[in-house]
C-alpha cells in the first residue's frame, strides 16, 4: 500500500468543517477532495461498520482519472483488474455479436486502464487513504436526518439528537438520500421495473460463461446478462437483470432457487445446472432521479443522492468520483464562499451527467430489444468495426473531470 501523501497538517483547521452524509465511494471521494483544499472533513455514517455489501463495479478510464487526482488510484489499483475486452453475445445462444478491445488499447487510448473491482475492495481502499489524512474524520452509527441554515454555515441534525455545526453539509447518502429532501423537497426514487439478481462465483464457476479474463454481456428480450473477474481473477462477478414488479432498497433481498434457475434458463439450461449451489441476492432498480437543483446555499449533493441512474452504462461509482474532483475544483475558487462554489459545482455538473443518466437509460432498452429491431441490432453489432465502437464510447471514457 502506498504511503500516505507527503503534506503537512499544521493548516488543517484554516477553512473550517465540511459535513458529509455518507460514507459510502462518493461521499469518501468528496472527502479526499475537500482535504485536499484543506477543509477539516466529518463523514457521517449510518451504518454500524464497514460492509462488504455489493458486487462488482466497472471503473471506466474517466473513472480511474478521478481517482487518480483524488490520490487514491495507487490504493486501489491492488485490487483492480483491467479485463482484456467486452464481448456481447447474443442470449439465446452465446454468439459472439462484437467484440470491444479493452486492456492496453483503451489504456492507450485514454491514457489510464479500464478497471473492474468489487465494490467492497473500493470502498476500503479509500478508506484507508482517508484514513492517512489528519483532516478526515469517519464516525459510524450516525445517521443525518436533517440540516439547518445557521447564518453562512450548517447545523447537522442526527436520528439521536446530536447536532452539530460547521460550513457545509455534502449530501453523499444515496439514492434513498435524506439530505435531498432539505435541497429539493418532495422527490423521492420511483423503481424502475427492473430487478437485478447479483452472485460472486469461483472463477472456475464461472468459465461456463466465457473468457474470465473479459467483461460479457448476455442480451436477451426479456433479460440481459452481465459478467467479469473480481480479486486478481479469483472470482466472477455474475449479475442478470431483467424486468419485475418486486419492490426493495436493499443489497439483500432473498432469492428462491427456481427464480433464479427460470432466468437463467432463458440464456441456457447449462447455467442451470453450474449455478445451482450459488448463493443469489437481489435488488429493485430505482428509476433515475433527476433534479431541478443539486445545491441549496451550504448544502450540496453529489453522487446518487444528487443523480441516481440505472446501471447500464456501469458509470454509478464513475460518476461519483468525477463530482469529488469537480467539488473539489469549484472549492479551490470559493474557498469564501461555498454557496457559490457548490452552485458552479452544479453548473459543472448537470449536462455531463444527464448525458450519463440518459444514455444508460437507452442502453437497457437497447439490451431487451426484441423481434425486428432486436435482428437489426444484432446485424449493426456484427457489422460494426471494433474501433468504430470504441470510437463512440470516447464521450464518455475519454472525460477529463
Amino acid at each position: 500500500m502506498p504511503s500516505p501523501p507527503a503534506e503537512a497538517a499544521s493548516d488543517a483547521s484554516e477553512r473550517g468543517v465540511v459535513h458529509i452524509a455518507g460514507g459510502g465511494i462518493a461521499g469518501l471521494a468528496a472527502a479526499l477532495a475537500l482535504a485536499q483544499q484543506r477543509f477539516r472533513v466529518s463523514i457521517w455514517e449510518r451504518a454500524a461498520e464497514p460492509s462488504e455489501a455489493g458486487a462488482g463495479l466497472q471503473l471506466g478510464p474517466n473513472a480511474v482519472h478521478a481517482l487518480r487526482l483524488l490520490d487514491a488510484a495507487d490504493y486501489v489499483a491492488p485490487f483492480a483488474v483491467a479485463p482484456k475486452a467486452l464481448t456481447v453475445k447474443r442470449g439465446r445462444d452465446g454468439r459472439t455479436l462484437t467484440r470491444m478491445p479493452l486492456g492496453a488499447e483503451i489504456a492507450e487510448r485514454h491514457g489510464a486502464p479500464y478497471w473492474v473491482v468489487h465494490r467492497a475492495d473500493l470502498r476500503a481502499a479509500l478508506l484507508v487513504r482517508a484514513g492517512q489524512d489528519p483532516r478526515i474524520t469517519l464516525t459510524y452509527k450516525a445517521g443525518v436526518i436533517d440540516v439547518e441554515r445557521i447564518g453562512n454555515g450548517v447545523a447537522v441534525k442526527f436520528a439521536d439528537g446530536k447536532r452539530v455545526e460547521g460550513r457545509a453539509l455534502v449530501g453523499a447518502d444515496g439514492v434513498w438520500s435524506a439530505v435531498r429532501s432539505n435541497v429539493v423537497p418532495g422527490v423521492q426514487p420511483q423503481q424502475s421495473g427492473y430487478v437485478a439478481y447479483r452472485a460472486v462465483v469461483p472463477v472456475a464457476l464461472g468459465q461456463i460463461l466465457g473468457a474470465t479474463d473479459e467483461v460479457g454481456a448476455w442480451l436477451r428480450p426479456d433479460a440481459h446478462l452481465v459478467h467479469y473477474p473480481l480479486r486478481g481473477g479469483a472470482l466472477m462477478n455474475v449479475v442478470v437483470i431483467a424486468g419485475s414488479t418486486w419492490t426493495g432498497d436493499t443489497w439483500s433481498g432473498p432469492v428462491e432457487a427456481k427464480e433464479v434457475a427460470a432466468l437463467l434458463a432463458r440464456f441456457s439450461p447449462e447455467l442451470v445446472r453450474a449455478f445451482a449451489d450459488v448463493t443469489w441476492l437481489k435488488w429493485a432498480l430505482a428509476a433515475p432521479v433527476k433534479l431541478p437543483r443539486w445545491a441549496d446555499g451550504p448544502v450540496v449533493l453529489t453522487g446518487d443522492a444528487a443523480h441516481g441512474m440505472l446501471p447500464f452504462l456501469a458509470q454509478g461509482a464513475a460518476m461519483g468520483l468525477e463530482d469529488a474532483v469537480v467539488l473539489g475544483n469549484t472549492v479551490a475558487a470559493s474557498p469564501d464562499n461555498l454557496a457559490q462554489a457548490f452552485r458552479a459545482f452544479e453548473h459543472a455538473r448537470l449536462k455531463r451527467v444527464t448525458r450519463v443518466q440518459d444514455g444508460a437509460s437507452q442502453n437497457g432498452r437497447i439490451f431487451h430489444l426484441d423481434g425486428v429491431m432486436e435482428k437489426a441490432r444484432d446485424a449493426t453489432l456484427s457489422m460494426l468495426p471494433a474501433r468504430a465502437l470504441t470510437a463512440r464510447m470516447d464521450w464518455l471514457y475519454g472525460f477529463r473531470a
